[in-house]
């Protein structure tokens, strides 16, 4: 939802008092705004005893899950890593630089920050929308359909001098595929290599899925300085997603628990 409107305020800071106080903004946000939300509603049952002071019984059946070992050990883990690293590395170039990428297009910075905002909302299409097809459907095959949106998002680039809703467009279709992701993540960890160790295994591959994003926003922002465009890029990010997309196919079948 914050990324629906953060834009644009930045951007509306920016141009009243600064870049240097609209730093200090986007840093207290989380501070006086997530903070005080996690720690007054956030609980951790195990902390509490929560299901003791409620009367429900604990069931005392052992969670399912490999060990990390197992799953440093198989194919599934690394063809996940990778997958998502792939396409990562090109949804953090285009994100991270979207707004100045808008104004290589013909819009000024407040219409490319207000056009930015439908990232966040296309986020949260991608995050709902696949939660409700992992409910439905064999998840790779989903996953290899969502992956394939940005591909189009990508080459609109080409165009010179493209329409807003043609912008938009390529926005939502990687925002709906970054929103996506991270769902596609805890489903998969959670399918094939169960609960018991989840937080040690998922943890292992968001660490480098988060230097892909950080690759891929200094990849963008250096192309973007030096060439003006990411079009230059964009073959590549074209094939990197392919490549992104085919991979979870070759998942196979959720294991046995």
């Amino acid at each position: 939802i914050a990324a629906m409107f953060l834009p644009s305020l930045t951007q509306t800071i920016i141009d009243t008092a600064g870049w240097r106080t609209a730093w200090l903004v986007l840093a207290a946000l989380p501070v006086l705004i997530a903070w005080p939300l996690c720690w007054w509603f956030v609980r951790d049952e195990r902390a509490v005893g929560a299901a003791e002071l409620s009367g429900e019984p604990r069931s005392s059946e052992p969670q399912w899950g490999v060990t990390l070992a197992a799953a440093l050990r198989s194919r599934q883990f690394w063809i996940l890593a990778a997958s998502l690293c792939a396409i990562q590395v090109c949804l953090g170039a285009w994100t991270a630089n979207l707004v100045p990428v808008l104004m290589t297009k013909g819009l000024d910075a407040p219409a490319a920050a207000k056009l930015a905002g439908v990232l966040g909302l296309s986020v949260i299409i991608g995050r709902v929308g696949a939660g409700m097809l992992l409910d439905r459907f064999w998840a790779p095959g989903i996953c290899a359909a969502v992956f394939l949106l940005p591909i189009v998002g990508f080459n609109m680039l080409y165009i010179d001098q493209p329409a807003v809703w043609q912008l938009a467009l390529a926005v939502a279709l990687c925002g709906i595929a970054a929103g996506a992701e991270y769902d596609f993540l805890a489903y998969f960890v959670a399918r094939y290599f169960g609960l018991a160790n989840y937080g040690k295994i998922f943890s292992l591959i968001i660490l480098p899925l988060t230097i892909a994003t950080s690759a891929g926003a200094i990849l963008g922002g250096r192309v973007l300085d030096e060439t003006g465009s990411l079009n230059a890029v964009v073959p590549a990010f074209t094939i990197a997603t392919l490549f992104a997309a085919a991979l979870p196919l070759a998942l196979g079948r959720y294991p046995r628990q």
